[in-house]
């Protein structure tokens, strides 16, 4: 009884292994995405391991209608603008570089 646990723990496990080894490659061959910065990407794989947010699961330009809510929590871009809220900044086309009004603080002086 204890042998006939044991195995079917392993086979779960390699199911479960397998089960995230195929989701990965499968966003890795989806068609082209659109980062942030305007750049159309081969597929999400080579957009996030240049560290790029995605846009849109499209090629470039993301036509898009931005329904942000109206919370102040502002936030720095990575241009050095300050906006309303991460949402404002994303619609713009802008990642966030801190998470409070500009100019961001790297380290305490």
């Amino acid at each position: 009884m204890n042998t006939a646990m044991v195995i079917i723990l392993i086979l779960t496990y390699i199911l479960q292994i397998d089960h995230i080894h195929a989701n990965s490659r499968a966003r890795c061959y989806r068609k082209h995405v659109c980062g942030l910065n305007g750049k159309t990407y081969r597929n999400e794989c080579v957009a996030s391991r240049r560290g790029i947010m995605i846009a849109c699961k499209k090629r470039c330009p993301c036509l898009q209608t931005c329904n942000c809510i109206k919370t102040y929590r502002p936030v720095c871009g990575w241009n050095g603008q300050t906006y309303g809220n991460r949402c404002l900044a994303y619609c713009q086309r802008v990642g966030v570089r801190c998470h409070w009004p500009c100019p961001c603080f790297t380290g305490w002086n």
